[in-house]
C-alpha cells in the first residue's frame, strides 16, 4: 500500500515507521517448533513429555514468559526513544536554521540599510556580526548569503570613503575585525575578496606608518574632482625632498588583464594630483620592465617582513628624481 505524502512530510527526517524486529520472526518460529515437539512427546507418553507438561503448568514458565515480555517491551521502548531522539534532533536543526536566518536578516538590514530610516551599524560592528554568521553557517546557501551581504557592505563602506586611517588605534581595530572575518570565512563560500582587499589596504597603510615620518606621509589625501566629473583619491601620498609620490594599493594576485586596467587608473590619478611618481603595492609585485612607464614602481608587500623593501622603493624613487 502506498504511503500518504502528508504522513511522510510530518515524519521527521530519518524517522521510520514502527516495524517488527527481524529477530522476532525466528524466535517465534523456534518457540512454536519446540512447543510442537513437547506436545508430541506428551501424546506418546514419554517421561520427558510428562515432565515438560508439568513444567508448562508451573510458575517457571510464567517467569520465562515474563522475561520475554519484558525484553520485548524494552525493545519497543528503545525504538520509541530512538525515534524521539531523531525528532528532537530534527526540531533542533530546524530551530537553529530559523534563528540563524533571523540573525542574518537583522544584520543585513543594518549592514546595508534599504532606506535612511533604518539605523546602520558602525562598520566594525557589521564585520563582527557577519563574522559570527560565517562561523555558524550550516550549509552552502547560508555561506553564499553571508558572502553576498559582506561584499555589499564592503562596497558601501568604500563608496562612503570612510576608511579610518588617521588613527592608529582605529586602524588596529579595523585590521582585527577584517582578519577575524577573513579567517572565519576562509575556504568557504562566505569568503570575500572585497574583505581581503580592504584588509590588505589597511595593513599597507600601517606599514607606511612604520617606515616613514608622519610629516612625510599623508594617509588622508583630499578627493580630487577630475575631468568629466570623475573623482579620485589615492591611498596615500609621500612627500620627501620635494618629490611627490602617489601610493596605490592593488590587491591583485595574478598577471591578468586587470593589471593593465588598474595601471591606467594609476596614470590618470598621477595627472590629477600632480604626482611625479607612483608606487604600486601588491601582494605579488610585478617587474618594472613590463610596465612601460618609468614613473611607476611596483613593490611586493605581504607582511611586516617586507617593510624594508617598501622603504627601499621610496628611497629609489626619490634618488632617481634627484638624478
Amino acid at each position: 500500500m502506498l504511503s500518504n505524502p502528508a504522513d511522510d512530510e510530518r515524519r521527521p527526517r530519518g524517522a521510520k515507521p514502527p516495524q517488527v524486529p527481524l529477530w522476532a520472526v525466528p524466535v517465534v518460529g523456534i518457540g512454536i517448533a519446540v512447543l510442537s515437539v513437547f506436545i508430541t512427546l506428551k501424546v506418546y507418553g514419554t517421561g520427558v513429555g510428562a515432565w515438560l507438561s508439568d513444567f508448562f503448568q508451573s510458575s517457571g514458565l510464567a517467569g520465562i514468559c515474563a522475561l520475554g515480555a519484558a525484553f520485548l517491551a524494552f525493545s519497543g521502548i528503545r525504538r520509541q526513544v530512538n525515534v524521539s531522539l531523531r525528532n528532537l534532533e530534527h526540531q533542533r536543526e530546524v530551530e537553529l536554521k530559523r534563528a540563524w536566518w533571523e540573525r542574518f536578516e537583522w544584520a543585513a538590514g543594518r549592514a546595508v540599510p534599504k532606506n535612511r530610516e533604518e539605523v546602520k551599524l558602525p562598520y566594525n560592528a557589521v564585520l563582527s556580526t557577519l563574522t559570527g554568521l560565517a562561523e555558524t553557517a550550516r550549509d552552502e546557501v547560508q555561506q553564499n548569503a553571508v558572502g553576498a551581504i559582506t561584499e555589499a557592505a564592503v562596497q558601501a563602506e568604500n563608496e562612503a570613503l570612510n576608511l579610518e586611517r588617521s588613527s592608529g588605534s582605529q586602524s588596529f581595530n579595523r585590521i582585527e575585525a577584517l582578519q577575524k572575518y577573513s579567517e572565519a570565512a576562509q575556504n568557504s563560500l562566505a569568503a570575500s575578496n572585497a574583505v581581503d582587499a580592504q584588509l590588505y589596504e589597511v595593513q599597507v597603510s600601517e606599514a607606511l606608518r612604520r617606515i616613514l615620518p608622519a610629516d612625510e606621509l599623508d594617509l588622508q589625501p583630499r578627493l580630487s574632482a577630475g575631468s568629466g566629473g570623475a573623482r579620485f583619491r589615492p591611498d596615500a601620498i609621500i612627500r620627501r625632498d620635494g618629490v611627490s609620490i602617489m601610493v596605490e594599493v592593488k590587491y591583485v594576485r595574478s598577471n591578468d588583464r586587470l593589471w593593465v586596467k588598474r595601471l591606467h587608473g594609476v596614470s590618470y590619478g598621477m595627472r590629477e594630483i600632480g604626482a611625479t611618481h607612483a608606487i604600486i603595492v601588491t601582494p605579488t609585485g610585478k617587474p618594472d620592465e613590463v610596465l612601460g612607464n618609468s614613473a611607476l614602481t611596483v613593490v611586493s608587500w605581504s607582511s611586516p617582513s617586507d617593510d624594508n623593501r617598501l622603504l627601499a622603493a621610496v628611497k629609489s624613487v626619490v634618488g632617481s628624481h634627484d638624478h
